[in-house]
């Protein structure tokens, strides 16, 4: 049975990426360190394509000495049922990236987990990114990832009753999901579009923000060390 993404695979999400704990302690610390070497004082931030919210939790507990907002946008109903289920007092959206419209501004934007990949046109990346812009305070702060065409990956995977199966063409990675649920087998195909450094670059630069910093695996790295990297994150400012 085919299914729209997410629509499954959000319940068993966690259990399938729980090796990313690491991942996302380091994503804290990061979104800490731009915290503090910016400046920002009482950090509201909006957390884009939050997924099951484990991010927002782990800011959520990091920054409770300070007086912070945090609110969590996703497209899938699904996740956010998940992500509302860990994050009781948070506000929650149920918005795309291209509509974004929370009628509030923020000193912080994340994107995390190659979520801005999953948007497929130079287009439409350019209105969401204009849509994050105008959602920021001045001098606020984008910090996102984006997977790159040097990305690799593995034909396919098991892992009890799911089964990936991935390949790359023409800079796109097409994910094909099967979860089997008794003796139904549920179908989600997932589309990413792979970016360049350069692609991403020129995006911001139209849509208004300055890339400060750029990291690879959370190391800090120049703009001419972007070759061969398979993710980039980014941290831009208004």
């Amino acid at each position: 049975m085919i299914t729209k993404p997410y629509k499954k695979l959000s319940f068993v999400y966690d259990f399938l990426y729980k090796k990313n704990s690491i991942f996302y302690k380091n994503y804290v610390s990061l979104i800490n360190k731009t915290i503090t070497e910016n400046f920002i004082e009482n950090p509201k931030i909006l957390d884009i394509a939050c997924g099951t919210g484990t991010l927002i939790k782990g800011l959520k507990i990091n920054l409770k000495s300070q007086k912070c907002i945090i609110e969590g946008v996703d497209s899938s109903k699904e996740i956010l049922s998940i992500a509302k289920n860990k994050n009781k007092k948070i506000k929650f959206y149920n918005q795309n990236y291209t509509s974004l419209n929370t009628h509030k501004k923020y000193n912080i934007i994340l994107s995390t987990f190659d979520s801005i990949n999953y948007i497929t046109t130079i287009k439409k990346l350019e209105t969401s990114f204009k849509k994050m812009f105008l959602h920021l305070e001045d001098k606020g702060v984008f910090i996102f990832d984006f997977n790159t065409p040097y990305k690799k990956i593995n034909s396919s995977f098991a892992k009890k009753n799911i089964t990936f199966i991935n390949r790359i063409k023409n800079n796109f990675w097409i994910a094909e999901i099967y979860i089997k649920e008794g003796d139904t087998v549920y179908k989600e195909k997932h589309l990413e579009r792979l970016y360049s450094f350069k692609e991403i670059e020129k995006i911001l630069k139209k849509s208004g923000f300055e890339i400060k910093e750029i990291y690879q695996d959370f190391k800090k790295i120049k703009k001419t060390q972007t070759k061969n990297c398979s993710r980039l994150i980014i941290v831009a400012k208004k």
